[in-house]
């Protein structure tokens, strides 16, 4: 049973605008994926997935503003690959 319901109307373009209590609850924000999980018996479910700002990839192989890590691009190449196969092939995030 759901601790709390949440009832939004679908604009004409299909849209729905998630609750500032779910967006915080998720840690996601705009610009992140909302991922919609559909099971054979049509139950739809839902989560977010808070995508890292440049800053924050960059700020892994950073200090005092400069990058020092000579796999920042094999490892940003490797991240941004992942993503797009899990796009892909809608595995779980």
């Amino acid at each position: 049973m759901a601790l709390k319901n949440f009832v939004m109307r679908l604009s004409s373009q299909g849209q729905v605008t998630i609750p500032a209590e779910i967006r915080k609850a998720w840690g996601v924000s705009g610009g992140d994926l909302i991922v919609f999980d559909l099971d054979a018996d049509c139950k739809v479910t839902v989560r977010g997935h808070h995508l890292k700002s440049a800053d924050e990839i960059v700020g892994r192989f950073s200090s005092n503003g400069r990058i020092h890590s000579d796999d920042f691009d094999e490892e940003l190449d490797e991240a941004m690959s992942d993503m797009a196969e899990r796009i892909d092939t809608g595995a779980n995030w």
